[in-house]
């Protein structure tokens, strides 16, 4: 099994650690540090597994946009800097708009995943034609 696949699902359970001590030994810890320090500890431990449990997704966002992450998807990641300054203005035409690349319907939040294609005419080459999947809202 891949260890960071391991560590992900293990991730939620170990952050639940604090937790499970915090309600063990409640008595204890309050008659130490009292119910309102006790209560901030909760309230702590409570979010660090929420941290853990979300800390999965960003691996899986990452792979659903070719390991780029989410500065790609939001056009400010590297590639994008690269395409911005060596990339040439060019013309593009939606030719069409079909079911996906993998055939069927998906929907993404009741939001169709279509597949577009356009031409695209940059002057000094033939035009050629570029397709890809994206959420048609």
């Amino acid at each position: 099994m891949n260890k960071k696949f391991a560590l992900s699902v293990a991730l939620p359970f170990i952050g639940a650690i604090p937790i499970v001590i915090l309600g063990v030994f409640q008595s204890q810890i309050i008659e130490m540090v009292g119910r309102n320090l006790w209560t901030i500890f909760m309230i702590i431990a409570v979010i660090i597994v929420i941290v853990f449990s979300i800390w999965p997704f960003v691996g899986i966002f990452k792979k659903m946009f070719g390991g780029k992450g989410y500065g790609f998807f939001w056009g400010n990641g590297k590639l994008a800097k690269q395409i911005l300054a060596g990339g040439k203005p060019a013309k593009a035409t939606l030719v069409s708009i079909g079911e996906n690349s993998g055939g069927g319907v998906i929907t993404i939040n009741d939001q169709p995943l279509m597949n577009l294609t356009f031409r695209v005419e940059e002057g000094d080459t033939p035009p050629y034609e570029v397709s890809f999947d994206t959420i048609v809202s």
